[in-house]
């Protein structure tokens, strides 16, 4: 070893604090956001979980008013920490949901009918406005992937409510023994069939726009605020399912 360097590692080790030889803790109760993930969350307050890693590390060597960082050991390029978070970076589900109900509100308007007032949206979005500060369980959608809870919810309601989400292989079904029968020569059940076909989309067309979808979105909401975690815990080196 090159004198410098010695002389450098040496100065490295007898001028950093001996703080840390401590291993993680994983808050009580704490729930891995994903399986196999070092990210809990947790629905104790902020507070509460900030005092419980007080008491066992002393106070945060880094915070903000969203976030605390406590180090628990040491490592060769940089302290391994436990990390919270509060309300940032938070949901994108309950945003998406207030941009349907915008467009359902800028609709109302320009076909003349009172849908949603800007009033009641604006009441539904102080209502709920705090979602965008809370977190989610990552669950496995139909593709396998991991996503957000709360985006599960919305894309769920939003296959329901959306016009352009209709069963497309229903409608396209349909469209095809319509058109058969009508090749066949048999003129009344094909036009019954497309009818049908027509009413039906009709039918969605005017639910997705009404005061009945603004109540779906609503509960949708209300979904979303029943699984909603407060709290973020990002633990170094410690992972789920691992001693």
């Amino acid at each position: 070893m090159k004198k410098g360097t010695f002389l450098l590692a040496v100065f490295f080790l007898t001028s950093t604090p001996a703080i840390l030889s401590q291993k993680p803790v994983i808050y009580p109760g704490a729930m891995a956001q994903r399986p196999g993930s070092n990210y809990f969350l947790t629905t104790d307050s902020y507070e509460k979980v900030r005092a419980f890693y007080a008491g066992i590390y002393g106070e945060p060597d880094h915070e903000t008013e969203k976030t605390a960082t406590f180090f628990y050991e040491e490592t060769i390029f940089e302290p391994a920490g436990i990390h919270l978070y509060s309300k940032s970076p938070g949901s994108k589900g309950a945003t998406r949901v207030f941009t349907a109900l915008c467009r359902l509100k800028e609709r109302g308007q320009a076909e003349g009918k009172e849908v949603l007032s800007r009033q009641r949206y604006d009441e539904i979005v102080r209502n709920y406005e705090h979602l965008k500060d809370h977190y989610y369980l990552y669950k496995e959608d139909e593709r396998g992937k991991f996503v957000p809870e709360d985006e599960t919810i919305y894309l769920k309601y939003n296959r329901k409510l959306d016009a352009s989400a209709i069963e497309n292989m229903n409608v396209e079904e349909i469209t095809q023994k319509a058109q058969q029968l009508l090749m066949q020569g048999k003129m009344q059940e094909g036009r019954e069939l497309l009818e049908q076909r027509q009413n039906s989309m009709s039918g969605h067309l005017e639910f997705s726009g009404s005061t009945e979808a603004v109540d779906e979105w609503i509960e949708c909401l209300e979904e979303m605020d029943a699984c909603k975690f407060p709290v973020l815990i990002r633990i170094d080196n410690a992972w789920s399912g691992n001693d």
